[in-house]
């Protein structure tokens, strides 16, 4: 089976400081993988070279079946969605006008959406819980209200693998497991793909595999039954870590 979404000997850095070296990582259709480090460790820098956003410092990335670089944007839009931890400007229009900019890699005519895309817009508020919020000004919208959002705008998109930096940010308990449901159905009953940076490691247990970032280059892959057990994140977050619970269920805090 083709991976959504490969990694081949991939480096990343920053100011000459080498974050992940010569990454190996296959995502599979179908998978969840979340993405784990301390803070500086290098997750978002990643998920921005595997995006596209910045060059990696060697290595390359594959989006289906060739170099993410042998893509149009458009092209690239169909197939990759990236959520961003921060937007680099405001925006002056409404919610609905937002999530309606997601659609931009489906467009067929230059004079604005079609039917489909109108109504995959509708979808996508509905899925957030955002439609009786759509025709409010996006600058009135408080913080959870513009993380979903912007999680409404990738839904919008519609792409095939989804790259989440700290999707749960803002949002309240109700959305953090609404996000979660959204995530899977659509990896588990269309056959995408999600990388999802995570802090709270109950969320991570929720995942098939985990990528665990130290920040010095080193890197590691695999189940996450394998890799979230306490001895492992000990290790990754420089803590004392207290295991409530076995397996995916286990919950991991600090020890005080």
């Amino acid at each position: 089976m083709t991976s959504l979404l490969k990694a081949e000997q991939l480096t990343v850095a920053v100011g000459g400081r080498t974050l992940v070296r010569e990454l190996e990582l296959a995502v599979a259709p179908g998978e969840m993988w979340a993405v784990l480090g301390q803070n500086g460790s290098g997750k978002t820098t990643l998920l921005h070279t595997l995006a596209g956003l910045v060059p990696a410092a060697a290595g390359q990335v594959s989006i289906g079946d060739k170099p993410a670089a042998a893509y149009t944007r458009r092209e690239l839009g169909r197939q990759l969605g990236i959520l961003l931890q921060q937007e680099a400007q405001e925006f002056w229009g409404t919610l609905r006008d937002y999530v309606t900019l997601g659609r931009h890699p489906h467009l067929h005519t230059l004079f604005g959406t079609d039917a489909d895309d109108d109504a995959a817009v509708d979808a996508a508020l509905a899925a957030f819980d955002l439609a009786a919020l759509a025709a409010r000004a996006y600058q009135t919208l408080s913080g959870g209200e513009r993380q979903r959002a912007r999680l409404a705008q990738l839904w919008a998109q519609d792409p095939a693998l989804l790259l989440l930096d700290e999707p749960l940010q803002h949002l309240d308990l109700r959305h953090q497991l609404q996000l979660f449901e959204r995530v899977e159905n659509v990896v588990r009953e269309r056959n995408r793909a999600a990388l999802i940076v995570l802090h709270d490691l109950a969320w991570a247990g929720r995942c098939d595999k985990a990528l665990l970032l130290y920040g010095d280059g080193r890197w590691r892959a695999g189940t996450a039954a394998e890799l979230l057990d306490a001895a492992t994140l000990e290790s990754l977050y420089g803590c004392r870590l207290r295991a409530f619970g076995a397996g995916a269920d286990a919950h991991l805090l600090p020890v005080i």
